[in-house]
């Protein structure tokens, strides 16, 4: 059976491990594959033509059907997959189609993704990710 939705995400970066360990410990029926995009065997062996770069900015998640959600797109697709936080998944999206929610996401979770670094716990160089 394949794995419904496979994630890369940063294993260098504290916020990015705390909330795979998170989802991981929901994840009852492992609908979700994690996999750190800094493993380039195992990256490129499930996302080839994605640049390092790209997924350095951004969490990416691939769909079964091959389709790719990046950022707050791709968090509401992890909250979906797995039976415990479908709930929160489903009250993401639906906050994504409220007026200005997307907007208000989209920018919320870049602004999260740009300062995820300047903490003294982040253990990557935060001027990688600009």
């Amino acid at each position: 059976m394949k794995t419904p939705l496979i994630v890369l995400y940063d294993g260098q970066c504290t916020l990015c491990t705390l909330f795979q360990q998170w989802m991981r410990r929901c994840d009852l029926f492992h609908a979700v594959l994690f996999v750190d995009l800094h493993d380039e065997v195992k990256r490129k062996s499930v996302a080839p033509s994605l640049l390092l770069s790209d997924l350095l900015r951004a969490i990416h998640c691939i769909r079964l059907d091959g389709v790719i959600s990046i950022g707050v797109d791709a968090i509401a697709d992890i909250l979906s997959a797995p039976l415990l936080t479908r709930p929160l998944g489903f009250f993401l999206r639906l906050f994504l189609f409220l007026p200005y929610g997307r907007v208000m996401a989209h920018q919320s979770y870049a602004w999260i993704a740009r300062h995820r670094c300047a903490s003294e716990y982040c253990r990557i160089d935060g001027s990688s990710i600009e």
